[in-house]
């Protein structure tokens, strides 16, 4: 599935704008490709395990730019005791008035295609702690003010 980074997120519906894609790859569409450190990713492991999560998907996306077909099963990494999907949540970064709705296989982009999420994106993402409440709160704030009247 792919969407331009910073596009409006509709995935499930349209949210506004205050709700915006990031990290939706899909082969043969380009994206920019650069180094994201492993603090950046243990960040994004981190909203995998404990991040908000207003929905929950019925199924899981595969990686196109691998050629993996779904025969392959789906892509999983083990965290805190746990195997955990890669392509069946979206990872949920808040900043200001703007929230940040990626793919989990953004881990996996990142790590195994170079893919470089905005900086924007990677500057609200260290500033993110899915244990506080605060996390929640601003998810929450943000994704209402983006429903439709």
């Amino acid at each position: 599935m792919y969407y331009e980074d910073l596009s409006r997120f509709t995935y499930f519906q349209d949210r506004g704008p205050a709700v915006v894609n990031v990290g939706w790859l899909e082969a043969p569409h380009p994206f920019p490709q650069g180094k994201v450190s492993r603090e950046d990713v243990a960040a994004l492991e981190r909203l995998l395990v404990q991040g908000w999560q207003p929905a929950k998907s019925r199924g899981w996306h595969d990686c196109s730019l691998c050629g993996r077909g779904p025969e392959a099963g789906p892509l999983q990494r083990q965290l805190d005791g746990q195997m955990r999907l890669l392509g069946a949540d979206i990872l949920y970064v808040p900043d200001g008035d703007r929230l940040y709705a990626a793919p989990s296989l953004i881990i996996h982009y990142i790590e195994d295609h170079r893919y470089e999420p905005p900086e924007a994106f990677l500057a609200a993402l260290r500033r993110t702690d899915p244990t506080s409440p605060d996390y929640r709160r601003e998810c929450e704030r943000i994704w209402a003010a983006g429903a439709a009247p």
